[in-house]
């Protein structure tokens, strides 16, 4: 009887820790979650899931560059041009994350629109870059990906898939926020 009593006992223990361990495991993983997905860096702009394109741009060295070349690592592509404000007041920050990150997180590639390469590369000179600059001078990789407006910034997984867009100055938190992201 007391042998029985034991097992009852064990048992009914048993079922008590079982039926309080799973609730707290569960509010505790729950708590977990929404921390993770709370603190989760998104990516600016608006959402996207397009395949870089099969278009051929030049280097300002006058070296064929296919964007579809570039997959392989997060990219930043920036849309911009020398007579654009906001592009110019935007570059330094362009600049200043790829110096931070380096081409292993991301690469920021600038793509020039509808300019001649000298125009090109004096302002390149003036302004100290050594971001990867590619040129669109008939305008195939703007009309492309639909942007009518400077500077558009795409981010780009590894994987070579276009993930947001942002039309507008892109500011130095948005830029982390959005690299971190794609890392």
């Amino acid at each position: 009887m007391s042998e029985m009593r034991a097992e009852s006992t064990w048992w009914n223990m048993l079922v008590k820790g079982i039926a309080i361990a799973v609730p707290v495991a569960l509010i505790i993983g729950g708590a977990v979650g929404l921390f993770l997905a709370w603190n989760q860096a998104s990516l600016p702009g608006d959402p996207m899931a397009q395949r870089l394109p099969d278009i051929e741009l030049e280097t300002l060295e006058g070296q064929p560059m296919n964007l579809q070349d570039l997959a392989g690592q997060p990219l930043l592509l920036n849309f911009w041009a020398t007579w654009c404000p906001p592009c110019i007041e935007e570059m330094p920050a362009l600049q200043e994350a790829q110096l931070a990150y380096g081409n292993n997180d991301v690469l920021i590639v600038a793509i020039n629109q509808g300019e001649d390469r000298a125009a090109v590369q004096e302002f390149v000179d003036r302004h100290g870059m050594s971001l990867l600059v590619l040129l669109d001078e008939q305008g195939s990789a703007r009309q492309y990906l639909d942007v009518d407006y400077l500077p558009t910034t795409f981010f780009v997984d590894s994987f070579g898939v276009i993930r947001s867009r942002w039309e507008s100055l892109l500011e130095r938190e948005q830029m982390r926020q959005g690299i971190r992201a794609l890392n």
